[in-house]
């Protein structure tokens, strides 16, 4: 392989590990760590809508616990007249927003998904917020759940919402922790390696590092507290992870249990530790 120079600080990057046949890369000097192997899904890798939709639904309680979590942290620091989703998904964190009366606009790429928060009267465009038309310097808030690390061009996003933010206005994200116990434990069967749709994988400095870039201050990178995971949810993704693609007796056993696991959705798990949770300052 030739030598390939970071995408972020344009300095050496090596070899890192090899999953699910994907070559993933690590910069030598802000470590970041990426993959070059890129499967387009209408310009964004992004799961199958009707799918996505099923689940995310299925765990709505679950969700709408966690998401009120991340409405106390923005408290903190301000009360926003507007805020921005991006990958709002099937609207879950807006519906949380909208009835504690806040005005809040969401974006994504999934047509199965926005159709789902449009019928719940959200306010959700379709397509990448890239190429979208909005005011700039209108925003107080805008927010990126496990997003950032589908994002072929994040650094292009990032400056997008730079333009879209107010003066001191936040930016708040959530990815994938690469510097986990987990991640670090399971290394290239960690979870994050194995989704095919996860193109950057992020630990604190990288993720830092990248919002500094783009000109944001006062950047708040953290372990984020675990939410709260259903038993169906947990092993959806073990079968989507690592039984999908192959041929066994555990796979099948698992495709004829499928249809029985929403009874055991009152069986919960807590997250141990595997997401960032990223705080920054216009």
């Amino acid at each position: 392989m030739n030598e390939q120079l970071c995408y972020l600080c344009k300095q050496p990057t090596r070899f890192f590990l090899k999953a699910k046949n994907r070559i993933i890369l690590r910069c030598s000097s802000c470590k970041l760590t990426y993959t070059l192997d890129i499967t387009p899904f209408g310009g964004r890798v992004r799961e199958d809508g009707e799918k996505f939709v099923t689940e995310y639904l299925r765990e709505y309680s679950l969700f709408k616990e966690y998401f009120d979590t991340i409405i106390k942290i923005i408290l903190k620091r301000k009360k926003p007249k507007l805020l921005l989703d991006v990958g709002c998904g099937v609207g879950i964190f807006m519906q949380n927003l909208k009835e504690i009366g806040w005005n809040a606009i969401g974006v994504d790429m999934s047509d199965a998904s926005v159709e789902h928060a449009k019928s719940r009267g959200l306010k959700v465009k379709l397509g990448k917020i890239e190429d979208m038309k909005l005011k700039s310097n209108s925003f107080d808030v805008i927010t990126l759940f496990q997003t950032i690390e589908h994002i072929e061009d994040p650094i292009k996003t990032l400056k997008k919402i730079y333009s879209l933010l107010r003066k001191d206005g936040l930016l708040v994200i959530t990815t994938p922790n690469e510097e986990s116990l987990m991640a670090k434990i399971l290394g290239k069967y960690w979870f994050g390696y194995r989704n095919i749709e996860h193109l950057y994988f992020f630990n604190k400095r990288s993720l830092a590092k990248m919002q500094a870039e783009v000109g944001f201050r006062r950047i708040d990178v953290n372990s984020e507290n675990g939410r709260t995971l259903s038993l169906p949810w947990v092993l959806t993704r073990l079968f989507d992870y690592y039984y999908n693609d192959q041929n066994s007796s555990l796979r099948l056993a698992l495709v004829k249990s499928q249809p029985y696991w929403k009874y055991f959705s009152w069986i919960t798990f807590r997250e141990p530790g595997v997401n960032l949770l990223s705080v920054a300052v216009k």
